[in-house]
Parts: C-alpha cells; structure tokens; sequence
C-alpha cells in the first residue's frame, strides 16, 4: 500500500499535534532497520545463507515448521536478490542434506537447527 501525503500537510499535521511527529519517526525508523537489514544480507551473506533465513523467518511467522512459498521461484528470488537458479538450488542443496522437505511450494523444516546453522545464525 503507498499513501502520498503532501509536504505542507504533513507539516500542519504536526504543528497541530506535535505527538504525531513521534509516530512518522517511529515508522521511518522501523522502514530504515528493514532497509539496513536488507542490505547487510545482500552484501555479506550468499544466496545459501539468505535462503535459510528467509526459511527460518517465514516459520517463526507462522508459527509452524511448515510454510507455503511464494507463487513462483522468480517471486522468491526477487525478495532474496538472486535469480530463480541460485534460489532452486539452494532448495534442492537443504532437500538433500534432509533439513527440509518439499512439496511443490509447500515446504516443512526438518532439522532447524541445521537450518539455523547454514543460515549462518551461530547462536
């Protein structure tokens, strides 16, 4: 969703109520750790590394070892920064070392600690 709000309008906004200039700063800094945080992955981690992150993300988002991926690989190498090559074998590299299972787009973590472990998380 983009909301377009006007400089001047944005501006008496907050000279009307100064308080919300509290909740615009709160959202540009949550948007500039999403944004730092990409760029990190993209330039210190490989595509085997943000592969298994995204994995491991999308889980602790639903709550589940099992997960449903995007509609097509392009649309997961494209939130990745790879292409859909390098993203499939990544998935087939997890699928053979029996950390995940993969079903089409439905995919379920067998061994999360491995996951965690190729993803880089040392923790």
């Amino acid at each position: 969703m983009l909301l377009f709000i006007p400089r001047q309008t944005l501006l008496d906004c907050i000279g009307r109520n100064p308080a919300s200039a509290s909740a615009v700063i709160g959202v540009l800094a949550r948007r500039l750790r999403t944004f730092a945080a990409l760029v990190e992955d993209l330039s210190l981690r490989d595509v085997t590394q943000r592969t298994a992150r995204y994995l491991l993300r999308e889980s602790a988002r639903a709550g589940a070892a099992s997960l449903v991926l995007p509609d097509t690989r392009d649309v997961l190498a494209a939130q990745l920064g790879t292409v859909r090559e390098q993203v499939s074998r990544a998935l087939s590299q997890f699928r053979r070392a029996g950390v995940i299972e993969l079903r089409g787009r439905k995919l379920r973590i067998v061994d999360p600690l491995r996951l965690k472990a190729l993803a880089g998380d040392r923790s």
